[in-house]
């Protein structure tokens, strides 16, 4: 702990002394001969420091380029090239904003994408198919009644053929 302490410390007296250092007008000495000086005294100071700004943050890329191989018939996405019949697709992305997570959900369009709402028609409304479904129900419930009201084994051919031909037109129609 006690080294720690010293360690700041010493940053402070050395961030003190370069300023004043900085401010202090320079000598007549020229710049070949200060740097002759500096270097055979370093510990003992006696020029001043240039302090040189940082250089800007890179700016981060907005665009990506992969490119597309094919292996065996198969697409493989890579970052580098993969051989003469590759093919780039530029990939662009929107930053986010200083402080705020990526996000890999596309953003929210600048218009609306929502489809047009089309009125439905009634419920009571009767449309083609739902007459030809409605006809076809009451057909095979007619079937069904006269099979449930008893029929002789000649006619039990013939009505088990009828109601599956209106079950099937009912598969048909998608009723």
């Amino acid at each position: 702990m006690r080294s720690f302490i010293d360690v700041r410390s010493h940053f402070a007296w050395l961030r003190a002394a370069c300023l004043l250092l900085a401010c202090a007008p320079s000598g007549a000495q020229s710049e070949p001969q200060a740097a002759a000086t500096s270097r055979a005294r370093p510990l003992d100071g006696g020029s001043s420091s240039v302090l040189e700004p940082a250089p800007p943050p890179a700016v981060p890329m907005q665009r990506r380029a992969v490119y597309v191989c094919t292996d065996a018939g198969a697409p493989v996405f890579t970052d580098r090239p993969c051989g003469p019949s590759a093919t780039i697709h530029d990939i662009e992305f929107a930053l986010p904003a200083a402080g705020s997570a990526a996000s890999l959900s596309p953003p929210a369009p600048p218009a609306s994408t929502r489809p047009r709402v089309m009125p439905e028609p009634a419920a009571d409304a009767v449309t083609p198919a739902r007459a030809r479904c409605v006809a076809l129900r009451e057909r095979l419930a007619a079937i069904d009644d006269q099979m449930r009201s008893g029929y002789s084994a000649r006619e039990a051919a013939r009505l088990w053929q009828k109601w599956r031909d209106a079950r099937a037109r009912l598969r048909a129609q998608r009723c």
